[in-house]
């Protein structure tokens, strides 16, 4: 199978809350998902990739908009010196904080959740953010959903 079979409304609604869930709480592994399902279903790729990125943009909007304090969620005050050192570091680099942004997005480091939380706190446009986040999500989910396929043979 090529990756990209028939759409599958049940692939993509349940990958689509896994991406929520694992976009909100930390512990929760999208990337243990994403290759489990490559590995063990005949899940269609874009059907996975494409759910999993809205399901974590729409949690990392949600975190956007708690950085930008339109949404009060008191938890995220454990993680409040996680999200200083992001935003210090979205703040040191203002002209990079494009790359800062689309870096976390795909490797996950600074974490894509403390750098979500800090793009709003610093006012990043909330459109610029998307489109990075997004754009790099595809691209780690890609290599996850692929990866065990091409190793597989």
């Amino acid at each position: 199978m090529n990756g990209l079979g028939a759409w599958d409304p049940g692939y993509f609604v349940s990958s689509l809350g896994v991406g929520i869930v694992s976009g909100l709480v930390p512990f929760v592994n999208i990337e243990v998902y994403i290759a489990g399902m490559a590995a063990l279903s005949q899940a269609p790729a874009a059907s996975i990739i494409a759910s999993t990125t809205l399901g974590q943009m729409i949690a990392k909007a949600i975190l956007y908009q708690v950085g930008k304090g339109a949404i009060t969620m008191p938890w995220l005050l454990r993680a409040k010196e996680k999200i200083h050192k992001a935003s210090e570091s979205l703040h040191r680099h203002e002209k990079g904080a494009d790359a800062v942004v689309l870096l976390s997005a795909i490797t996950g480091f600074p974490p894509f959740y403390a750098v979500s939380v800090a793009a709003g706190m610093l006012n990043m446009s909330f459109w610029t953010f998307m489109a990075i986040g997004t754009f790099g999500r595809i691209l780690r989910f890609s290599v996850v959903f692929y990866l065990p396929r091409y190793l597989a043979g």
